[in-house]
């Protein structure tokens, strides 16, 4: 996706970082652009009935709290097709360990063409809060429950 290079930051979820891409991950999050990332580290799925995140990473805790930058909880509304849940549940149900279902997230995006979705920012986190929080885990379930209120609002 050349034509995006100058906004997204390329992440390796397959293997190891390059040194090139984890040094520009690390001056990036160093600056003082505004940075999205997804703790969860990837989709939603359909469980228990319903559309959720995957378990959060304390990785951007730990990012935030060293780099001295407060976060911001963001709250997106969506959900992808009846196609790409089905596959996600086939895959782990035949214990398959690669995300399959990746391979539709193009198709998906550009499904969404002309839609509008809900996007909602919370409140601010100051990074002092996260590093008085007893664990990297404990500052993510106080985000993680931050962008939940917000998604209420």
């Amino acid at each position: 996706l050349a034509p995006l290079s100058p906004i997204f930051l390329p992440i390796n979820k397959h293997g190891r970082q390059s040194g090139r891409t984890s040094g520009l991950f690390e001056r990036t999050f160093e600056g003082d652009v505004p940075i999205v990332t997804f703790p969860a580290g990837m989709c939603s799925r359909s469980a228990r009935g319903g559309v959720c995140d995957m378990p959060w990473s304390a990785g951007f805790i730990k990012r935030a709290v060293a780099a001295r930058r407060d976060v911001v909880p963001v709250y997106v509304a969506g959900t992808l097709s009846r196609k790409f849940y089905l596959l996600a549940r086939l895959r782990k149900a035949l214990g398959i360990e690669q995300n399959l279902e990746m391979m539709l997230l193009p198709s998906e995006l550009f499904a969404q063409r002309g839609c509008h979705f809900k996007i909602v920012f919370g409140s601010p986190i100051a990074w002092e809060i996260l590093a008085s929080e007893p664990t990297p885990v404990a500052g993510t379930m106080l985000v993680r429950e931050m962008e939940r209120l917000s998604a209420y609002c």
